[in-house]
């Protein structure tokens, strides 16, 4: 799903497949857009690394010079309730997560900054929502490792809440100045 403001300063929604070259290109171009927003989706359009790279450079290629793209660190894993008890899924979000290096080392990166937010949630509520496997990460989970996460969770936590933190990564990520290639 894309949106646009318009003169008026209003948003207009647009649905389409990301992951579809033609129709990025032309909707790029069409509509004249020179920035774009990823909020936890980038891996989730591209999952490989390598590919993400290259999918940004095509963006900045059709006409887009910025991107804001929100997203999470392969160093906030220690702390990642997921990844602490699931190693599983510590192996695949690597794959699917850049980690600050690579950011830089990737992209023109002009600005990097890290919030950690801790929640409080009511077991039975996060357990709920871990069942449902309200993030991408869990969905690539068997039942049998849900469980057992819900277990290892419900063990190291005494009482009906559980408090956990959440990483957010905020990356502007720059046109290169001397990019040349064509579109996609």
């Amino acid at each position: 799903m894309f949106r646009q403001a318009n003169k008026n300063n209003c948003l207009n929604t647009i649905q389409g497949d990301a992951s579809n070259v033609e129709f990025m290109s032309n909707f790029i171009k069409t509509n004249k857009i020179n920035k774009a927003y990823f909020s936890f989706s980038l891996h989730q359009i591209i999952e490989d690394k390598q590919k993400q790279k290259e999918y940004i450079e095509s963006l900045f290629n059709c006409g887009i010079e910025k991107i804001l793209l929100i997203t999470t660190t392969t160093e906030d894993f220690n702390e990642n309730l997921i990844t602490k008890y699931i190693k599983k899924s510590r192996k695949i979000d690597e794959k699917r997560f850049q980690n600050t290096k690579e950011l830089f080392s990737n992209f023109n990166v002009t600005d990097l900054v890290t919030l950690k937010i801790y929640s409080k949630s009511r077991k039975d509520e996060l357990f709920m929502k871990i069942r449902n496997k309200y993030i991408s990460t869990l969905q690539l989970l068997t039942n049998v490792e849900i469980e057992k996460l819900i277990k290892n969770i419900d063990d190291d936590f005494n009482g009906d809440f559980v408090v956990y933190p959440d990483f957010y990564t905020y990356v502007t990520i720059n046109k290169q100045i001397n990019e040349s290639r064509c579109c996609f």
